[in-house]
């Protein structure tokens, strides 16, 4: 087995700190598009485009909460753009 230095485990482990970041972020996604789903239909490509493009925690978990309240499309979009993403 090969000796592995400091710094290289330092780096394995922010490595993988940054895999779980990402795979966090990506399921945070894949939840508001199933919620918005399940209460709202069919939702755009456009939206799924900005939700895709959303790499924030603070502001998919806004979102989400926001995607359980919300009641129509238009509202969404709305809520999206206050977030500060294109749509």
């Amino acid at each position: 087995m090969r000796y592995v230095t400091t710094a290289e485990r330092i780096g394995m482990e922010k490595g993988m700190e940054k895999g779980m970041e990402k795979g966090m972020e990506k399921g945070m996604r894949e939840m508001l598009i199933a919620i918005l789903k399940e209460n709202l239909g069919i939702i755009p490509d456009s939206i799924k485009k900005a939700i895709n493009s959303i790499d924030k925690k603070p502001t998919l978990r806004e979102l989400v909460v926001k995607a359980m309240k919300c009641h129509d499309i238009k509202t969404f979009e709305q809520n999206l753009t206050l977030a500060g993403c294109a749509i």
